[in-house]
């Protein structure tokens, strides 16, 4: 979820995330692949599609197809793009100008055309999780941080999700988070990485 943006989105599970007020970055293990989300100003009687086309053909990529849907109900236009590099690496774009009010939310996952396929499937299933929040909504993320904690004997993933992490994350997000499984325990005297809300 994002305060500012004004948006929920569920990005491919251990993806490296980078959000500032503008825009939101994702990225997969290998830094390979990534997914960027930023927000435009629509344009009085501009057409999703030809928005989208515009939008790449100034970037430098060719046309291959797209498809005027809906993705929650807003509508939306998702296309598929590419563009050759020096030395024939070939760059594959998924994009998706998704209309909300006086805005368009810009999706545009890109990368390598083999890593990229190897995430086509997750990439898509992100572009269609997009969901738009209302700003009570919104004004009720407190932020949160990263801060390290010592693991105590008979700690599980809930307990110190529930009493050091107060729910800001999941059990299981907070396992992966560190290298474990969510059926694995912590194990005992190791530090680990936790999430807690600014302030707490």
């Amino acid at each position: 979820m994002h305060p500012i943006l004004l948006f929920r989105l569920d990005f491919p599970k251990g993806w490296s995330i980078q959000n500032n007020d503008e825009a939101v970055l994702a990225q997969d293990e290998h830094q390979e692949v990534s997914i960027l989300l930023q927000l435009k100003k629509r344009q009085k009687n501009q057409e999703l599609c030809s928005l989208s086309r515009k939008t790449m053909d100034d970037e430098g990529y060719t046309f291959l197809t797209d498809d005027l849907i809906e993705i929650n109900e807003l509508k939306a236009c998702i296309g598929s793009y590419r563009q050759t590099l020096d030395g024939d690496d070939v760059i594959v774009a998924r994009v998706a100008h998704i209309n909300h009010d006086k805005n368009i939310y810009f999706l545009f996952g890109y990368g390598v055309s083999d890593s990229f396929s190897f995430y086509e499937k997750e990439i898509e299933q992100s572009f269609r999780s997009f969901r738009v929040m209302d700003k009570r909504r919104a004004e009720s993320i407190k932020p949160s941080k990263v801060s390290l904690y010592v693991v105590q004997s008979g700690d599980t993933w809930h307990r110190i999700q529930q009493d050091q992490s107060s729910g800001v994350v999941d059990a299981e997000t907070l396992a992966i988070l560190n290298g474990y499984s969510s059926e694995e325990d912590p194990l005992a005297g190791s530090q680990i990485k936790i999430v807690r809300s600014v302030g707490f």
